[in-house]
């Protein structure tokens, strides 16, 4: 048995075939499954929790992976997550890039298509209690191995943060999976190009990101896997949120638009979305009996590729990217199921491959202020658009069989800079000698990830770019100017800072030596501001 959509689905076997669009993939642009199905490796044994809008349980392409029982309804207590509403459920969607059924002579396959799946429905009853539920507390998500989080927030100011409460975080998602660390897996965001409410064409105009995935407090978690978004082409996907946070890439598509259905859009549209399932029935989802038609497959109503309207072809998003990360961990769990979490994203990130490399810096006056491409001091290339680059399932099951051979886990105390005259924010001419705060770091560590905290007196942060500089001399920009960050008028923060901000560019770094945070302000280019750069913090864990 096949499953007949499974010629579509370009993230899984891509040889510039037919995807529904009217542009074609790039041949090879795909997740490098070769042969790990047929091999049985297809994330058996593993649990995938979906927490997002819903997920149809029913569905013909889902149910045989459904676990019974063990998925919550937040809205009535019951284990039905299945929405109610007409309304695309994009959970379901989601479920179905993770583990669709394969050789079921339905629809299309999952990346691990006999993982377990769980549905948590907490987009549609968001508050902390339910988040904690939904990521390990309840009966339910303890028993999931993977947590698919493709969903996030339009953040226009660095949330706070308190060091309790990011101690609190870091000790729950390291207590679960029997403490060996739940894999959750996080979407960087769609708002490169525009976010709502606010004024993106600066951004769009030197081409950076309007967000930034660090100004998400949650994605500055250790324990977060952030995923980042390639489309068909082998591109950042033109909605894909960039940032230090990010650690690699998932294949998220564009809009899957065939220009024989809507003619006369732009050209972006009309390369490939990702195939997956829908709420099942005419009635309901993204394929349904009602709207325009986008491909042969997304019709007004049934089409001879789905006649029952349970699939489509224009799923997108880094909410489809981190699906395709999550199916891959099912796989290398279900080789090797004593992987901790931080095990496996070193693994993720170290088989990872650079995409679009080595890109080319994007510079204001000639101050670089999104660096493409950086090979750091221990030679690891990373990009805070790809983090270490597009995942490849064959090689990331291939080293968690051999494990990753890590030492025991060690993290420094935060450390603190505060010197009694502030640093004088300077202006473009400056970066490189000025605007900078130094730290020491004497413990012996290699690094995995770094956290910071810092504060300014600045009032428009838009205008700001803050760079972490390792004592090797890696540079790693985690604010850049033009974003979509509001000036803090009307407020009474006394400047621009972030509680929590991370950087995954440093891996495999020695810490020991001189780490600098700069800050400097790109709306001048000479002299300096009267803002001030204050204080700063830095927290580095690794082993």
């Amino acid at each position: 048995m096949t499953d007949p959509l499974f010629p579509y689905q370009w993230h899984l076997a891509n040889a510039g075939q037919d995807t529904l669009s009217s542009t074609r993939p790039v041949a090879g642009i795909d997740l490098n499954l070769d042969g790990l199905h047929a091999a049985g490796v297809r994330g058996t044994g593993v649990r995938v929790a979906v927490v997002d809008s819903g997920l149809d349980i029913r569905h013909e392409d889902l149910q045989a992976n459904v676990v019974a029982g063990a998925s919550l309804n937040f809205q009535n207590n019951s284990s039905d997550p299945t929405p109610s509403e007409s309304d695309p459920d994009h959970g379901t969607a989601v479920a179905g890039i993770v583990a669709a059924r394969g050789w079921n002579s339905l629809g299309g396959r999952g990346v691990a298509p006999e993982a377990g799946l769980q549905g948590f429905n907490y987009i549609k009853s968001q508050n902390g209690t339910n988040m904690v539920l939904a990521l390990g507390m309840s009966p339910q998500a303890a028993a999931a191995h993977v947590f698919n989080l493709s969903y996030g927030s339009e953040t226009l100011d660095a949330g706070p943060i308190s060091l309790d409460e990011i101690e609190a975080f870091d000790q729950f998602l390291a207590s679960t999976r029997n403490n060996l660390g739940g894999i959750y897996v996080k979407s960087a965001g769609n708002s490169f190009l525009e976010m709502a409410k606010v004024d993106c064409s600066l951004a769009q105009r030197y081409g950076v990101g309007c967000a930034n995935s660090n100004f998400e407090t949650l994605n500055n978690l250790s324990a977060m896997t952030v995923v980042g978004a390639v489309n068909a082409a082998g591109k950042r996907s033109s909605y894909s949120t960039p940032g230090a946070s990010v650690l690699v890439a998932g294949l998220g598509g564009e809009a899957g638009v065939h220009r024989d259905r809507l003619p006369g859009l732009p050209d972006l549209l009309y390369e490939p979305a990702m195939v997956t399932t829908d709420l099942s029935g005419c009635d309901k989802g993204y394929h349904r009996s009602i709207g325009k038609a986008i491909n042969a497959l997304d019709v007004v109503g049934p089409s001879p590729l789905d006649p029952s309207c349970n699939y489509t072809a224009m799923f997108n998003g880094t909410s489809a990217a981190a699906p395709t990360v999550s199916g891959v961990v099912a796989m290398m769990l279900q080789v090797n199921p004593a992987l901790t979490r931080r095990e496996v994203q070193y693994l993720l990130a170290t088989t990872a491959r650079p995409v679009n490399y080595p890109g080319t810096p994007v510079k204001v006056e000639g101050l670089v202020i999104d660096d493409a491409w950086v090979v750091n001091g221990a030679s690891r290339a990373f990009s805070n658009a790809f983090g270490f680059g597009l995942v490849d399932a064959r090689a990331a099951v291939a080293a968690a069989r051999q494990g990753s051979g890590l030492s025991a886990p060690r993290q420094s105390s935060w450390l603190s800079a505060r010197p009694a005259s502030p640093e004088a924010i300077p202006y473009r001419d400056g970066a490189g000698a000025r605007g900078s705060i130094p730290i020491a770091v004497s413990d012996a560590l290699t690094v995995e990830t770094v956290q910071v905290s810092f504060s300014t007196t600045h009032r428009d942060p838009a205008k700001l770019r803050v760079t972490l500089i390792s004592p090797s001399g890696t540079r790693s920009i985690l604010v850049w100017p033009f974003s979509g960050l509001k000036p803090l008028t009307g407020t009474t923060a006394a400047g621009f800072g972030s509680d929590l901000m991370r950087s995954n560019a440093f891996l495999d770094e020695k810490a020991q030596g001189t780490w600098r945070l700069e800050v400097v302000d790109v709306s001048a280019p000479s002299g300096s501001s009267t803002a001030l750069f204050t204080h700063w913090s830095l927290r580095i864990a690794g082993r």
